[in-house]
């Protein structure tokens, strides 16, 4: 029996130029677990709130298609009786507390449904998710991963067909002992020596490994480029160029980094190449790398605080209710990369995850001599993103079908089976010509436009395919890289959060640092 059905789902956000989902079926049936799994913003928080019916009701967009939750049609199904039958535990799950004991909260979706047993359930949920006897505690007395626990026992209590976990961690499960070994699994895959050496434990011992991986890139002017080198430099030049931000015409701005001079945005842009360095060797957290990142990130925040509230006066339209830009955030650096041509902010910031981003970067200097692009080293040099973590549960009921599942995905086969969600580990795939052909060198991929900011005119562009040389370099670039970027929510949610309050002037940044601490800290403990 089908417990999800999924009919050539497609789904826009209002004014998307394209669909973040697009003509997605699938059938899960009871009892299964499934992972989705991808880059950041390639759409993944969005499918799970099709599942409960957040979309359509109440996020607004262009849907099409058909969900059956529990047999149910989530277009013709309220939000409440869907959640009955979808339990949510979001990315962002803090936000689902809303009461202040550790029992009340438990239980109070079941009270708003008017469950006699609210209390009841409540127990039964807690129980189930490790937090019996916590019941009478304060919800600030719960550490980091108690509260996520706390936010699973919310849905649970419903006792719903379906669980929906929203960006949960693995970095602590190998520790538990809930992962298996994959090094003779992997002995023959032929894996890229960086990669496997970053995800190998001294005993040789592999629990996890990313089927794909993203390079971390920065564009701009070439003199700027060559001086940032960390966080700090960084910081530097944007500073230095301090007074060219603001509305330069009429209509037309200019802003350091495009799309991130808010707090929240900015820090969480800045933390996918930062959060590596947080982390001691002994497994704890590094107070001062933590107030570095906050002190630096506060320099690029008043950089450009002006310029963004001469925006906001000039264009409301652009930010929601909170204050806060309107904006879909993208992993990959290619669609900030045009907006250099333009002049409209210093840097390109981002990540490329294939040879079409790759393509945008490259043409982007060809056709404008002056820019120039780099490898973007935060507070720890030679970062790489991982892409599609994989492990096997040391609890799975079907492990020689997982290991044939693992076997595939690092064959030449699976790792060719996209080339658009980040590069091969394998190194026959990597180094080889197939992955990486787009056609004769100067061949145009795509075209685009956008207007100059100087004189107003419209400029148009052609993306080309990269020549040999310029392909081998990056792939040697790629092999240099050698530490993953930190893919812990808890950790880095903790930072942006407390990071937020400090850039907004509520704390200092002592007070930051020091929240963050005994916020993670009890978390890793636990």
């Amino acid at each position: 029996m089908n417990i999800i059905e999924i009919e050539n789902l497609t789904y826009s956000y209002p004014a998307s130029p394209s669909p973040i989902l697009k003509n997605i079926s699938l059938q899960v049936e009871e009892g299964d677990f499934l992972a989705i799994v991808g880059n950041n913003g390639c759409g993944k928080s969005t499918f799970c709130k099709t599942l409960n019916g957040l979309i359509p009701h109440f996020i607004a967009g262009e849907f099409e298609g058909t969900v059956k939750v529990g047999g149910l049609n989530t277009l013709e199904s309220d939000v409440g009786t869907l959640a009955c039958k979808a339990g949510y535990v979001y990315q962002d799950f803090e936000n689902q507390i809303v009461r202040p004991t550790v029992l009340d909260d438990a239980s109070y979706a079941c009270l708003n449904y008017a469950m006699e047993d609210y209390k009841e359930r409540g127990r039964e949920a807690l129980s189930l998710c490790g937090l019996e006897g916590r019941e009478e505690d304060y919800i600030w007395q719960l550490s980091g991963g108690q509260t996520h626990l706390r936010a699973l026992a919310g849905a649970v209590s419903l006792r719903p067909d379906i669980l929906i976990l929203d960006g949960i961690s693995s970095e602590t499960y190998a520790e538990q002992g809930m992962l298996e070994d994959l090094s003779g699994i992997l002995k023959e895959a032929g894996l890229l020596d960086n990669i496997e050496s970053a995800y190998t434990k001294e005993d040789g011992s592999i629990y996890e490994m990313p089927v794909k991986f993203g390079i971390p890139m920065i564009e701009g002017n070439k003199e700027d480029v060559q001086a940032v080198t960390d966080l700090a430099s960084l910081a530097d030049v944007l500073t230095k160029h301090k007074d060219e931000y603001g509305l330069t015409s009429e209509s037309i701005y200019k802003l350091p980094l495009l799309y991130s001079m808010y707090p929240q945005a900015l820090l969480e842009k800045l933390a996918d190449n930062s959060s590596a360095a947080w982390m001691k060797k002994d497994g704890t957290l590094d107070e001062e790398k933590i107030k570095v990142f906050l002190e630096q990130s506060e320099r690029i925040y008043q950089a450009g605080k002006d310029a963004m509230d001469e925006l906001k006066a000039a264009y409301p339209q652009a930010f929601d209710d909170s204050g806060q830009p309107v904006y879909e955030r993208a992993g990959s650096i290619s669609g900030e990369t045009a907006v250099l041509l333009s002049h409209n902010c210093i840097f390109a910031l981002g990540d490329i995850f294939s040879p079409l981003d790759f393509a945008f970067v490259n043409s982007m200097a060809e056709i404008d001599t002056s820019l120039a692009y780099a490898l973007w080293n935060g507070q720890i040099a030679n970062c790489f993103i991982p892409v599609s973590r994989i492990g096997i549960s040391s609890r799975a009921s079907q492990k020689a079908a997982a290991e044939k599942f693992v076997e595939y995905l690092f064959s030449e086969e699976g790792q060719m089976l996209s080339r658009e969600d980040g590069f091969p580990v394998v190194e026959a795939v990597y180094n080889g010509e197939d992955y990486w052909n787009q056609g004769e060198a100067g061949n145009v991929l795509v075209t685009g436009g956008s207007s100059n900011s100087e004189n107003g005119q419209e400029l148009v562009y052609s993306i080309k395919v990269p020549s040999a040389d310029k392909v081998n370099e990056l792939k040697q670039l790629g092999k240099m890289l050698t530490t993953p970027v930190l893919d812990n929510t808890i950790i880095t949610s903790a930072v942006c959060e407390n990071g937020v309050r400090y850039l907004n002037g509520e704390i200092s940044l002592d007070e930051a640092a020091n929240a963050v601490m005994q916020q993670v800290n009890l978390y890793l403990a636990e």
